[in-house]
């Protein structure tokens, strides 16, 4: 009974591990607004618009990784999604023009 206990603790831990998103949901929210809002100069230049993402995720402070992982973690969830977007258009209206790009 101890062995199955101790068994059941550790697969409740490690599942519960995965549950978790690996990027605080305000610091996600910032990268995704930065990414969809690139400059349009952009858009015919792929080699300067990744660099633009290599930029915004060393300015966050989290690998193109665990972003990648938020965004499979929401599309796990989609009902986050919902309350996402609410929450980064709030964020973006209640900056002054532009100021969320840089």
């Amino acid at each position: 009974m101890k062995y199955f206990l101790i068994i059941l603790s550790l697969l409740i831990f490690l599942f519960s591990c995965k549950e978790k998103p690996p990027v605080d949901e305000d610091k996600f929210m910032l990268v995704y607004i930065d990414l969809i809002s690139f400059p349009d100069s952009l858009h015919n230049h792929s080699e300067m618009l990744e660099e633009y993402k290599n930029n915004v995720f060393k300015q966050h402070g989290i690998k193109r990784e665990d972003y990648q992982k938020m965004i499979e973690y929401y599309n796990s969830k989609p009902e986050l999604w919902e309350q996402f977007f609410q929450k980064a258009i709030k964020y973006v209206e209640s900056k002054p023009d532009s100021s969320f790009l840089n």
